[in-house]
């Protein structure tokens, strides 16, 4: 039988009814209306439908992973690296910041395409902060830190980043 738990709403089968609710203790426990029992099952079938999918310690095996000496590499990136004080965005302080940009041509080559991460010189993780766009250059990464420069969301987010980071300094 389904049971159900005035207090917490808790959804529970037993053969009997408890006079106890398991979740939360109370003595508000009642038989299931018709709906509540149509939600049980319901999330009883999810349940079970997940521990089906899900991959248990004995059926783990390194035929899972793929074997890393066959992976192709089929996306060339270039990336650059370089150190920006935050006295650039306005803030007093020997801040220094070490951005870096991955960056390719789009499909059509008419683009390059760019991730931008930042973090603290000598922090050990980057975030990641910004897409960019740029037009095909000669100089791609000129032109990236150009159109970064003049982007006024780019420039929002770091100075956001600049306040986390310097909360937990």
């Amino acid at each position: 039988m389904v049971f159900v738990c005035e207090h917490c709403h808790f959804l529970f089968s037993r053969s009997q009814q408890p006079e106890q609710c398991p979740d939360c203790g109370k003595y508000a426990v009642r038989p299931a209306e018709p709906d509540e029992q149509a939600e049980f099952e319901r999330c009883l079938a999810m349940q079970k439908d997940m521990e089906d999918f899900k991959v248990t310690k004995d059926q783990h095996n390194m035929d899972l992973f793929p074997d890393f000496c066959e992976v192709v590499i089929n996306n060339h990136m270039s990336y650059f690296t370089f150190l920006l004080p935050v006295t650039s965005f306005g803030y007093r302080d020997d801040m220094l910041l070490e951005l870096s940009a991955e960056y390719w041509k789009s499909e059509d080559e008419k683009q390059y395409q760019a991730n931008v991460w930042a973090r603290e010189k000598g922090a050990k993780t980057k975030h990641f902060v910004y897409p960019a766009s740029v037009p095909v250059s000669e100089d791609p990464e000129t032109s990236i830190v150009e159109a970064l420069n003049q982007n006024d969301d780019f420039i929002s987010i770091m100075s956001d980043l600049i306040c986390e980071i310097a909360k937990d300094r």
